[in-house]
């Protein structure tokens, strides 16, 4: 059979790994919390949960590659930052993993290698131009333009200035003020939580207690106005015919925090796409790693 592609999905708050199949199937998969601010710590996390994965699996299934989507630019193995990870100098991860794997190892910016997942499994075989934007931890995006994934695109959208009041502007993990990402995403809204809340609550309390508490309904709604503006900027760059939601505050709240056509209109000149939640669900990330180390090893 084709040998295994192993998958990693890094995020600022977990890493998602899996053996999967030519098809996408997942053989077995695992998960553990992110330890940020050290790359040698994503080094030895990869390792171990490499070391599980195999060790589930009976020796007839070779594995043809490793492969990881990461939360920040990438380039020619490096990632050069990662905000959502507090890693904030380049570091050669496709080098430094290659000492402990004899398969080769394929290293993508996450955003860019989900698109290529949602090109290839979602939404992708009907729409042919179409932005992929992430809130989980952090805010970014994936541009699919005629049916291509755009690699040259990073789409660090989560960090546009949307709030210049020095006031209401938040500090982003980025260390600058007033970020997307500093005012709607996962990191933001703890933020919220501890300084103008000033409790300690779960970001899944957070917007439970949203449909009773006032206060907080009225931080929900001002997030979502952040979203419509963000997504208007977007759409301002570039004219699409969708965008596809993902990352786990997205898909969880998109009720709650996605903005209606006519909430987003106020920030753009532009046609408002239709905004849609991907089917992929949190498996997009790891798809996204298969399909990239797919066509880099020649199989598609």
């Amino acid at each position: 059979m084709p040998g295994l592609i192993e998958c990693y999905d890094v995020g600022g708050t977990k890493i998602l790994g899996a053996l999967m199949q030519k098809n996408g199937k997942i053989t077995r998969a695992i998960e553990c919390k992110t330890i940020k601010g050290s790359p040698k710590a994503l080094i030895m996390q990869i390792r171990d949960l490499s070391k599980a994965l195999r060790e589930s699996v009976s020796s007839e299934f070779k594995i043809a590659g490793v492969s990881l989507g990461l939360p920040g630019p990438v380039e020619n193995g490096f990632l050069l930052e990662s905000a959502p990870m507090k890693i904030n100098s380049k570091f050669n991860v496709a080098r430094e993993l290659g000492r402990h794997f004899k398969e080769p190892v394929f290293i993508a910016n996450d955003l860019k290698a989900a698109a290529k997942a949602e090109l290839n499994f979602g939404l992708g075989k009907t729409v042919k131009k179409f932005f992929l934007l992430a809130i989980s931890t952090g805010i970014g995006s994936g541009l699919v333009m005629n049916g291509k994934a755009m690699d040259c695109f990073f789409g660090e959208f989560g960090h546009t200035t949307l709030e210049r009041d020095l006031k209401k502007a938040k500090k982003c993990s980025c260390n600058r003020l007033g970020c997307w990402a500093a005012m709607s995403s996962g990191f933001g809204i703890e933020s919220i939580i501890e300084k103008e809340l000033k409790t300690r609550i779960t970001v899944e309390d957070f917007f439970r207690l949203s449909e009773s508490d006032k206060k907080i309904k009225k931080i929900v709604w001002q997030i979502r106005d952040y979203n419509a503006q963000g997504i208007g900027n977007m759409l301002n760059a570039f004219s699409v015919d969708a965008i596809v939601l993902m990352g786990s505050i997205a898909l969880n709240q998109f009720d709650k925090i996605i903005p209606k056509p006519r909430e987003i209109k106020k920030y753009t000149i532009g046609k408002v796409p239709k905004i849609v939640p991907s089917k992929l669900g949190s498996k997009i990330g790891l798809l996204g790693a298969f399909v990239f180390a797919d066509e880099k090893l020649g199989r598609q």
